[in-house]
């Protein structure tokens, strides 16, 4: 799995998904695309960080797979 860095103007610009806005057919078409996907920890994300001007965040990549029972 591999990791990037972005500034979070930059994470911005990619017109980001958040997990807390996503309703289970979103998790599904998620789990159906062949694009890769990133996560940026909810810590980094929440903290002061985002405000510092130039701040680089890693961004993880992940994998997502359903079983049809969640």
């Amino acid at each position: 799995m591999s990791k990037i860095n972005m500034r979070y103007a930059d994470i911005l610009e990619q017109n980001p998904r958040y997990t807390s806005e996503l309703n289970a057919d979103d998790w599904i078409k998620l789990d159906n695309e062949k694009r890769k996907i990133y996560l940026l920890r909810p810590d980094d994300f929440c903290s002061e960080k985002r405000f510092v001007l130039n701040q680089e965040f890693t961004l993880y990549e992940v994998r997502i797979g359903l079983s049809g029972k969640e």
